[in-house]
């Protein structure tokens, strides 16, 4: 039954980030691109294996990249707020 939630959960989150108007991507801790919505696939020209394989920071232009990084690393290593 689990499994089963942990698939309508997947698929409603895809249908979610698909419908978002602009560019959506999620990362997970080791900075991999793990989700996305198909507008990213429309505005890089990249399909979706390509996509898997590339690092955010290749969206970004060579002198943004060391910033993008920075903030990426800052949103991992922030702590969340307490519950």
């Amino acid at each position: 039954m689990d499994s089963l939630i942990a698939r309508d959960d997947s698929a409603m989150l895809r249908t979610l980030v698909d419908s978002l108007p602009g560019i959506c991507y999620v990362l997970d801790r080791n900075v991999k691109i793990v989700l996305w919505n198909v507008n990213l696939e429309r505005v890089t020209g990249y399909g979706p294996d390509e996509i898997g394989r590339m690092s955010p920071l290749e969206f970004f232009p060579q002198n943004e990249q060391m910033y993008v990084a920075q903030r990426i690393g800052a949103v991992f290593s922030a702590k969340p707020p307490p519950t």
